[in-house]
């Protein structure tokens, strides 16, 4: 009952601390003060659990009317922090605290509602003291869980829901927690750990199995993950969660066709979702399947016109499909877009793309747009990759010193970026007659391109387009 809770912001008003609510039970006449406060003790009691606090507030105030109640002011001060007067409840929790300083309850909810008020160096101090008392007190835990994420330290968060877990062996939804705060902390095995005992604990949850296969993914072993999200779906054919995870997870495999059947069941179970249609016109396009794709951005366009993830994706499928006009407008639609849906890194990370497909399609149509790349070029991190492909479009720096900077990072980094260098490269080469070249660095693209990156597919139709032509000829 004295657990933390996250309060409502828009309160009603307190009735005066000393009035007695119209709903108060009669007591006959000659019931001594003992038992008259015994009564009211159990209907504030009665009055909390319903969810009355108000009133639970009014019959508190009567029994320590009539006696000192350490229980009283305790439960009181509960009730006021629900009703979300955090000074209120302070005040009878330190009231409480004068009568038995060793009141652990006293200790936790005096450091809960310092923990609203954002007072975090007393919270912890009220449940130190508290575990000092009582070290098994799992709700002296479970705040100061509270204040370590309000402080980001996720880790110190888990650690407590672990504690707590092991203490309430039986509990899978606190190892839940614990593994999910691993997991924030990018401790992805230790995340698995835990969710692994929440699901011997409760093997019918599909919500563990979700949870246990994103670890897996974050910590790269997407065949378990693969698994995990199977076990999610056979428990929940209906489980979106799962169904997404698991199309991301074949992506990340090169399995775009079993990515396509999971956000086509997505589009079945929530046919107003347009991110389906968009996932799985991306996942089409992947495996050549283009009229299909077509079709799927389409859908997403009628439910959402102007999302920007439907604007990137289908830019580049315009660009796949010769339409350049096309991509260049919905280039230019994404980049006029205010991001209020996008996460600032993901938007800053797309940007740079977004600006490179701009001009591999201007490029097809003879156009100049040095001036835009020059203005954009102001908005990006100058630091990071890929803007040396920017700086080499506008001629700040060569080749060389392009593959110099594609060069630069550790192992994975550097062969994504070369995998993009090459495609990139090849296209600018194509674009100005070089075909061999072009070839050539389509082909070297090929084996470093992970397999969830769009130049994978990107260079294999680069060098379908050049088969053509040569077959033309």
């Amino acid at each position: 009952m004295h657990s933390i809770v996250i309060e409502p912001q828009e309160l009603p008003d307190l009735r005066p601390i000393n009035a007695i609510s119209r709903t108060a039970h009669r007591l006959p006449r000659g019931r001594t003060l003992l038992a008259k406060s015994n009564r009211y003790f159990r209907i504030g009691l009665q009055a909390l659990d319903a969810g009355r606090y108000a009133e639970a507030v009014d019959y508190f105030t009567q029994v320590l009317s009539l006696r000192r109640s350490t229980a009283a002011l305790i439960d009181r001060g509960f009730a006021y922090r629900r009703l979300g007067n955090q000074m209120a409840a302070i005040a009878n929790y330190t009231a409480a605290l004068a009568t038995n300083p060793r009141s652990t309850n006293a200790l936790v909810g005096r450091g809960n509602a310092y923990a609203l008020l954002g007072e975090y160096q007393k919270a912890l101090a009220d449940y130190s003291s508290a575990l000092s008392l009582e070290p098994t007190k799992t709700d002296a835990h479970t705040g100061r869980a509270y204040v370590w994420g309000m402080q980001k330290q996720y880790e110190r968060v888990a650690d407590e829901y672990l504690f707590v877990a092991r203490q309430q062996s039986t509990s899978a939804q606190a190892y839940q927690e614990a593994g999910m705060w691993y997991a924030q902390a990018k401790r992805y095995d230790t995340a698995v750990a835990a969710y692994s005992e929440a699901i011997r604990l409760n093997p019918m949850q599909a919500a563990y199995y979700v949870w246990r296969a994103r670890a897996y993914r974050h910590a790269g072993d997407l065949t378990a993950a693969l698994a995990d999200f199977a076990a999610a779906i056979r428990i929940d054919p209906a489980n979106t969660d799962a169904r997404w995870g698991r199309g991301l997870a074949f992506e990340g495999v090169g399995n775009y066709q079993a990515a396509a059947d999971d956000y086509e069941a997505i589009e079945r179970l929530t046919p107003h979702d347009h991110s389906a249609y968009i996932y799985r016109a991306d996942a089409l396009t992947e495996v050549g399947r283009d009229e299909e794709a077509r079709r799927d951005y389409e859908t997403a366009a009628r439910l959402a016109p102007n999302d920007m993830e439907l604007l990137y994706g289908r830019m580049q499928f315009s660009f796949y499909q010769h339409e350049y006009e096309a991509a260049i407008s919905d280039a230019d639609a994404w980049l006029s877009a205010k991001p209020t849906t996008m996460k600032p890194e993901h938007y800053k990370h797309d940007l740079y793309y977004v600006l490179i497909w701009r001009h591999i399609a201007a490029q097809q149509l003879g156009l100049d747009d040095h001036a835009l790349l020059v203005h954009m070029a102001i908005q990006v991190d100058r630091r990071m990759w890929p803007y040396p492909m920017i700086a080499f479009y506008l001629g700040r720096i060569g080749e060389k010193q392009l593959r110099d900077a594609a060069a630069k990072g550790g192992e994975t980094t550097v062969r994504g970026q070369q995998c993009e260098l090459d495609a990139y490269l090849g296209e600018d080469a194509a674009a100005n007659g070089h075909e061999e070249a072009a070839k050539q660095n389509f082909l070297e693209a090929l084996p470093l391109c992970p397999m969830d990156f769009v130049e994978r597919n990107f260079a294999k139709r680069g060098l379908a387009t050049l088969d053509v032509l040569t077959t033309r000829r």
